[in-house]
């Protein structure tokens, strides 16, 4: 019995004494960006990069000289090596892992991941509006429930975004109905158009695989209450600011001016954040 609790006394000892290790080695070697403005490499030690990136470059700290580089998908990520500094360029999507190695056998390792920068949206209201001067009040309830269930998402959907040009004007996007419709795919482009005014607005165009197609006029605001007024000429759909609401408006006055001959316009519009 007792030579059983000694053995188990020195293996708990020996684990120890690895981690500790592997602890000096994560510590020994060590990257931080040379600008300030670049976020530090996150915790589990991945970086990603956008293909649009010129790269991103980082300070060589505790490593014993001389150490090697091992990149292990070069089609991926091209490694430049400076005076104390390692340059991470992208070229194609895809992961690589990058490896430090030092005079003194202390490794470290760094994923690097090449993506498209994408966002998710959330929907956090809907709403159905319609217009007519000789419309009656039980016609506008009725229509506004229509629109509201016409939706192609409900309150609890989601849109994901995947920016594949520079100017985040085009790309790919996820659409999640709701929590227990299947996801649709698709692609979207934003591009100015002008409405019958001639006032220019940006209109944001989804075309799903299925064939069917949405064109949305956007606006944006900081909350839902004030988002009817379109400030469509100075917005990003990919800006990264939580606290901003996006308006995606849709016309379906033809949809449903058959049935109620005297409506002038119906719009259904989408919040999302």
């Amino acid at each position: 019995m007792k030579t059983m609790k000694w053995l188990m006394m020195c293996m708990l000892t020996i684990s120890a004494c690895c981690l500790s290790a592997c602890g000096d080695d994560d510590e020994s070697i060590r990257l931080t960006p040379t600008d300030e403005n670049q976020e530090p490499i996150s915790s589990d030690y991945t970086l990603q990069l956008s293909p649009f990136s010129e790269g991103e470059s980082y300070y060589i700290y505790g490593a014993e000289t001389p150490f090697t580089i091992e990149n292990s998908n070069k089609e991926v990520v091209e490694v430049i090596e400076g005076n104390s500094t390692l340059t991470f360029k992208p070229l194609l999507q895809g992961e690589s892992i990058i490896s430090i190695r030092d005079a003194k056998s202390h490794v470290y390792f760094l994923k690097i991941k090449v993506a498209y920068p994408s966002r998710s949206f959330h929907v956090i209201g809907l709403r159905g509006e319609v217009i007519g001067d000789e419309i009656t009040q039980k016609e506008e309830r009725e229509l506004s429930e229509r629109i509201l269930k016409s939706m192609p998402v409900s309150l609890d959907g989601e849109y994901f975004f995947s920016y594949m040009v520079p100017d985040s004007t085009e790309g790919e996007v996820i659409i999640y109905p709701s929590s227990t419709v299947q996801a649709q795919k698709g692609t979207f482009r934003r591009e100015v158009k002008y409405d019958e005014n001639g006032k220019t607005y940006q209109q944001l165009s989804i075309q799903l695989t299925s064939g069917e197609k949405f064109y949305y006029a956007l606006s944006v605001s900081g909350t839902a209450q004030t988002i009817t007024s379109a400030d469509y000429d100075e917005w990003s759909l990919s800006a990264n600011t939580d606290s901003l609401v996006y308006g995606l408006k849709e016309d379906v006055t033809e949809k449903y001016q058959t049935d109620y001959p005297k409506l002038e316009k119906a719009y259904a519009t989408q919040f999302i954040q």
